[in-house]
């Protein structure tokens, strides 16, 4: 009997997690057989329970019984390839940029079938720049309506302030998130190379007036670590959520490297992320500080797509690179699971010498971001130092925790 289910120890904390749901369960010392021996396929969910009620309910809580294949969860589409600006590290950079026609209405019908059939319960519409289509409606409501897909999101740079097309595109969207470099209109571009801070804060004003909620979505690199806690006040000033993106080589490279952080920024990410969450901030910092979860990957072309302005499909939007194409969207049903499988074990196949098989973070972390490391042509990933010290971080707090307490099994 084979399962999923990962049983690992998190500095001298036992955990029991399920890479298909992202559910990790902390241990305490009666529960540790029990889950050792369903970890390893040597007992069923009923055995569990027989020896432990509270931990087999948990078990079910989290879905360790579920046989079902992992599917899509998350997904980009690119609408257009068409952009006004020219960003360090932007991920979807092509050098046809600016010089092919937008897909049409029904090729990108096409695409978005094909993603609510992989499952997906999210779609970000991204580009290029999604506002430079008159017809963006049109593609939101197919998303939210006619795919049925639940939550339909649109990355912009927020230059393209148009607000009747905002009030039309309003009703679909679950979350506009709008790209900013610098929390002052002081402040140095450091992607951008021209500030254009009261700009993004009139189109942020713009969209919640049309009903949008709204998250910035900051590049964080070695110029801005020591900014979050300006950015968080930002985002509390104006009322919307905020979402750090990391500035990356992906897979294609392309990026300044005087801009990539060093070690000590690294460490340094990982400090203020923590410090944000102790006063009661959730900064989504590349998903560390939203909630533990058991990773067995990234997810990059199993529970994440990306379809490009020209169709072609990708492991995920960093990943727009001809070594790991898996079909198009555009041609009938879309690529293949089998064809998609086929990517994805090349994408997440492991240097036999990482170190990421013998740390113990690796369950939580999932090996980090497969497109970061392949661009960089490292084993692991470039932020590796930030999340083994942020794990590190939570993790000496629950140990603190647990030294209070008797007995334990907490549940994520």
């Amino acid at each position: 009997m084979v399962n999923g289910a990962k049983f690992f120890r998190v500095h001298k904390v036992p955990m029991l997690g399920n890479p298909g749901t992202g559910h990790v369960i902390g241990l305490s010392a009666d529960e540790v057989i029990a889950a050792q021996a369903f970890a390893t396929g040597s007992a069923t969910l009923e055995e569990v329970a027989c020896a432990n009620v509270d931990l087999a309910e948990q078990m079910r809580q989290g879905g360790y019984s579920d046989e079902a294949p992992v599917g899509v969860r998350s997904a980009y589409l690119h609408v257009t390839h068409r952009c006004n600006l020219r960003c360090e590290g932007c991920y979807s950079w092509e050098g046809h940029r600016n010089r092919r026609p937008d897909p049409t209405l029904a090729q990108l019908e096409c695409a978005l079938r094909f993603l609510a059939q992989q499952g997906a319960d999210e779609v970000n519409i991204s580009g290029g720049e999604p506002f430079l289509r008159d017809d963006l409606p049109s593609v939101l409501e197919a998303a939210a309506v006619e795919c049925g897909i639940p939550s339909v999101n649109v990355l912009t740079n927020g230059t393209v302030l148009d607000e009747l097309l905002l009030e039309t595109c309003a009703p679909f969207v679950s979350m506009v998130s709008v790209s900013f470099d610098g929390a002052s209109a002081d402040d140095a571009a450091w992607v951008r190379g021209e500030q254009r801070f009261d700009a993004l804060v009139s189109f942020v004003r713009a969209a919640q007036k049309a009903g949008m909620s709204v998250c910035i979505t900051p590049t964080l690199h070695r110029g801005n670590v020591e900014d979050i806690p300006r950015y968080l006040a930002l985002a509390d000033n104006l009322g919307t959520d905020v979402g750090f993106s990391l500035l990356s080589v992906g897979s294609a490279g392309g990026v300044r490297r005087e801009l990539l952080p060093c070690e000590g920024d690294l460490r340094r990410l990982a400090e203020l992320m923590l410090e944000a969450a102790e006063t009661g901030g959730s900064p989504a910092v590349d998903s560390l500080a939203c909630r533990l979860a058991c990773r067995e990957n990234c997810g990059a072309g199993i529970t994440s797509l990306s379809v490009a302005a020209d169709g072609s499909v990708y492991p995920c939007h960093m990943m727009h690179d001809d070594r790991f194409l898996m079909g198009n969207a555009f041609a009938g049903n879309g690529p293949a699971r089998k064809d998609r499988e086929a990517v994805a074990a090349r994408v997440h196949a492991w240097d036999a010498e990482s170190a990421c098989h013998s740390c113990e973070y690796r369950w939580l972390c999932g090996g980090g971001c497969r497109a970061r490391a392949i661009g960089s042509q490292t084993r692991e990933d470039p932020y590796c130092e930030t999340h083994r010290a942020f794990f590190s971080g939570v993790f000496d707090q629950i140990e603190q925790q647990l030294t209070k307490e008797e007995d334990h099994a907490v549940s994520h």
